[in-house]
C-alpha cells in the first residue's frame, strides 16, 4: 500500500515498515598512524527495524 498519511511532509513509519535512509557525509576524526587524527567521511544509516522505545499507540489511516 502506498503512503496515504504524511507528517511534516514525511511518511509515517513503524518498526515493520522496512524503511531505510542514508545520510552522507558524517565527518569524524579518525586515528591514522603515524599522522594522527584525520577527518574521514562516514555514512549514517538508519533502519526502521532498529526502532527502540517507539510509541505504542498511534492511529493512522482510520
Amino acid at each position: 500500500m502506498g503512503v496515504t498519511v504524511g507528517v511534516n511532509f514525511l511518511s509515517v513509519i513503524h518498526k515493520s515498515s522496512n524503511g531505510m535512509t542514508l545520510a552522507f557525509p558524517d565527518i569524524c576524526k579518525t586515528p591514522v598512524p603515524p599522522a594522527g587524527p584525520v577527518p574521514i567521511p562516514y555514512p549514517n544509516i538508519a533502519k526502521s527495524s532498529d526502532t527502540a522505545k517507539g510509541t505504542k499507540k498511534v492511529k493512522c489511516d482510520g
